[in-house]
């Protein structure tokens, strides 16, 4: 088995996601979107796409997105494991024709998430800790489900048919991204119901465990399980 993993910028990277590619053993390539062609899909058995400060309707600022979004579409079609983080799930729910729009408020911080029962997700009808930054979101495409759904954003996670999942939150987070949010954040000083201030995000650090053992699980029964 063999992983593409899209990455659009250097602050926003693999995460945890490189700790369970090496604990398993996984074959994987990263690629950045902004600067390397897009690779023919036939090489690799699933795509990871990260996520990015930039927005899907950003086109003309980011002219490389009309390709990623061909690509991604592509791979859909190829019907191989999909799973797309923040702008990776933007990405995808517009690529399957939803709509993707800038929110009143941004999500900052961590937020306890509901996995629906039905979604066929690690703990299905139970609460996940979860890591945001965003400010876009997504609309649950025509023939996707929704699976995931929190308080503030309701669309935090959705699949369509079998191999694609597209998550609004960041399950990728280790200890160094989440230091890093807190760091901007203070700096920013811009604080809400739904932004956390820095203490506060750092004050449930201890959350990145369970967040990464239910990341393992999802990548493990998405990309393994047949």
């Amino acid at each position: 088995m063999k992983i593409l993993i899209i990455q659009h910028e250097l602050h926003t990277p693999p995460g945890n996601t490189l700790l369970w590619l090496e604990n398993r053993e996984i074959d994987f390539k990263i690629i950045c979107a902004d600067r390397e062609p897009f690779p023919e899909p036939s090489k690799f058995d699933g795509l990871i796409v990260l996520g990015g400060g930039l927005n899907v309707d950003q086109e003309s600022k980011h002219p490389w997105l009309k390709k990623e979004k061909e690509f991604i579409l592509s791979w859909i079609k190829s019907e191989k494991p999909l799973l797309g983080i923040c702008l990776g799930g933007q990405l995808i729910a517009e690529v399957l024709g939803a709509r993707v729009s800038a929110h009143e408020f941004w999500e900052i911080g961590w937020s306890d998430l509901d996995v629906l029962m039905g979604s066929g997700l690690p703990s299905e009808g139970k609460v996940i800790p979860a890591f945001q930054w965003h400010g876009y979101s997504f609309d649950i495409p025509k023939g996707a489900n929704l699976v995931i759904s929190g308080k503030q954003w309701a669309n935090q996670g959705f699949r369509f048919k079998k191999h694609v999942l597209g998550l609004q939150f960041h399950p990728e987070a280790d200890q160094s991204f989440i230091e890093e949010c807190a760091h901007a954040q203070q700096r920013s000083q811009k604080v809400s119901a739904t932004m956390l201030s820095s203490d506060q995000i750092l004050q449930r650090l201890s959350d990145k465990e369970a967040l990464k053992i239910w990341y393992f699980a999802l990548l493990d029964r998405h990309f393994l399980q047949k």
